[in-house]
Parts: structure tokens; sequence; C-alpha cells
């Protein structure tokens, strides 16, 4: 497997500032063709996955599969919810039997979560009722305007645009089912505002919109419940969540390549990646071409209003590195919390999200 994870990231908050990783290994050559992006990855021929033998799905209960028990234990295996490659405790298109990214070398290693619930729109967190995992807790229905935090001078004209941009990204991610239900934990988005600038010094206005995602500990001293019966309990440790950014320069690399339509960059994990303008992220260091791809000094475009999305990174980021880990090498249990936020992280249709919020007359989103 071409994908190599150092040991450092696990030390790195998954809300770090968009800091993307170049592969291990870049193909000789560009291929040509209509289908071929300059500012992606080469294209490469990838090698095909031989077919494997999986466990069986046994029944379907209340929307959520039930499959046969593997042969050996992780919470991949003991959720039951995914077919197990027979013999390991691997599942079917999950660690190092990702699909390669279309026309790369590389796997995505997110796939078998972001399938699942693709697959599985309406399946549910199983345990007995009442139980922390499987109580709906509360989800904020809509950004509260106390949970913007904007720096000192930034126009109110700007503020109030960032803010239903931000606002409309929430809601978004909110419409996925699974999230709706919010079984095991809540739902809130926090907003932070500033000013960005690239190399070349062109100044535009970012958010930093943070869906946090704090683990229900019903029993817990503080817990109540709602008269909708949803449950709030106090926050402990560093929790799961989404950090969804706008306008800050994608650092270190290109994007890897696509997953079903949008683009994937590594930050220091899988992000999804929405570039809604004509300049490409990174260029080649040297004038005449060649050399490495560095960051595009020139990258935003002065010509455009400052609260436009040029740039925009969905990232999803787990409450601890063992969660962090297991999602990439195929162990982590489509109904963990983390596994949920992976899979609302890569569902939405960005690109068609951001042109919405985008001024009239914007570039369209790639």
């Amino acid at each position: 497997m071409r994908l190599v994870v150092a040991a450092a990231i696990l030390a790195t908050g998954w809300a770090s500032p968009a800091l993307a990783q170049v592969p291990a290994t870049i193909p000789d050559r560009p291929q040509t063709g209509a289908a071929y992006d300059p500012y992606g990855r080469w294209e490469v021929r990838a090698p095909e996955d031989q077919p494997v033998e999986t466990t069986r799905l046994l029944r379907v209960e209340d929307g959520t599969p039930f499959y046969e028990k593997g042969d050996y234990d992780s919470p991949a295996v003991e959720s039951r919810l995914l077919p197990i490659i027979k013999g390991s405790n691997l599942p079917a298109r999950a660690g190092p039997k990702s699909p390669y990214l279309p026309g790369t070398d590389l796997r995505f290693a997110y796939h078998y979560l972001i399938d699942f619930w693709r697959s599985w729109p309406q399946a549910k967190v199983r345990g007995a009722p009442g139980e922390s995992r499987t109580a709906a807790g509360a989800v904020a229905p809509r950004l509260a305007r106390t949970s913007v935090f904007a720096d000192p001078g930034l126009p109110k004209a700007a503020v109030d645009t960032l803010f239903a941009q931000a606002d409309a990204l929430y809601q978004a991610v909110l419409k996925m089912p699974a999230l709706q239900r919010a079984q095991g934990m809540t739902l809130r988005g926090s907003v932070w505002m500033t000013r960005r600038k690239d190399v070349a010094g062109v100044e535009v206005y970012s958010f930093r919109l943070v869906i946090g995602a704090p683990a229900l500990r019903i029993g817990a001293p503080g817990a109540t419940q709602g008269s909708d019966g949803r449950w709030r309990t106090p926050e402990q440790g560093h929790n799961a969540g989404i950090a969804i950014t706008s306008n800050i320069p994608l650092r270190g690399g290109p994007a890897w390549g696509r997953y079903h339509g949008t683009q994937v960059a590594f930050l220091p994990d899988f992000a999804a990646l929405v570039v809604a303008g004509d300049r490409p992220t990174h260029v080649s260091e040297f004038r005449g071409g060649g050399g490495k791809q560095v960051e595009n000094p020139r990258f935003f475009d002065p010509a455009r209003p400052k609260t436009d999305i040029q740039i925009l990174t969905v990232e999803p980021g787990a409450s601890n590195p063992v969660d962090a880990r297991y999602a990439r090498q195929g162990s982590l249990s489509p109904d963990s919390i983390h596994g949920r936020l992976i899979a609302a992280s890569f569902l939405p249709d960005w690109r068609a999200l951001v042109d919405g919020v985008n001024s009239p007359g914007a570039p369209r989103a790639r």
C-alpha cells in the first residue's frame, strides 16, 4: 500500500490548519485527454484487486444490516454491519484493500465507512434502550449567533455573509439521517472568522466552522433529558468533530485525486476539498516548469468579493488517536461517532453547496 502515514500525525490535532501532505509516489509523467486534471494527481493505471470471499448478509433490521460473524475481532467485525473477508478481520474494500482513487495508485482508506452510509442511510446504532451509545442526543438545528467569534474590525457585512455561508454548510451536514438521529452524541457548531492572505498579499475573509460531536454520558452528573427526549450531558476531554474551513491556502501539495467527484486532500488525514476558481492551488517551483509543486503564491483572485469561498476543506477528526488509526486500517465500526462523521464529510455535494453560497457570477466550484 502506497499510502504512508507517519506516527507523528497521531500527535497532531485534527483541527489543525490546512497542511496537505504529498503522496509518497508520483507517476513519472502525466497522461493527456479530456479527463486529465492538470491541477490534480497525474493519472496512472492502478492494478485490480482479486475477488475475495466475505461473510454473508443474514438479515436487515430496521434499516440496519446484520452480517455473519467474522473470524477475528475488531470494532468493524464486532459491529456485524459489514461484509468481512473470510479468514481476516478486514471488511471488504477496506484498509489495504481500499479502492484506488480513480486514475491514481493511491488507495482511499475511508471508502468502507462512506460507502456503508451511502448504502444504508437509515441504519441505527445497535444496543439496549437507554444506553449512552443508543440514546438520542441534542442537535442544534442552526448555528447560533452566540457561537460566532470574529476578529475585531472585521466588517459587519462580511460577518453576516460568512455566518450565512457557515450556517448553510452546517445544515447540509445535518441532513445525513445518522446525524439527525445523533445516537450517542450531541451536535453543535462554532464559527471563527478572520482575515487571510496568500503569499502575494491578496486579502480574503475566512471562516472555520467546527461541528463538535461530544459523546453522551447518561448517568453522569449534570446529564439532562429535554422534553423532546434528547439528552445533553457534560463534555469530557477531546471531542470528535468536523472542521469546515474556507479560504486557507492548501500548503504542502495538491489534491491526491477525486472520490465520487470530490477532490481529496491530506490534512493530515483525508479531507474533502473544493476549489472555486480558475487558479491552481499549486504550481511548478520553476517559472519554466519542472521541479516540485509549490503553493501558488497568487492563488486568491483580488477581483472577487473577499467573502467568496475560493477554496474549502472539510476535515473529520477523531476524539483519540486509536479511532483515527482504526479508520485508516479498516478496523473502525461505521456506527462509531468518528465513522459517521467521516461519512458526513464526504457524502454532501460540496461543489454545489459552495456554488450556492458564493456571490452571483462566481467561478463554478471544481
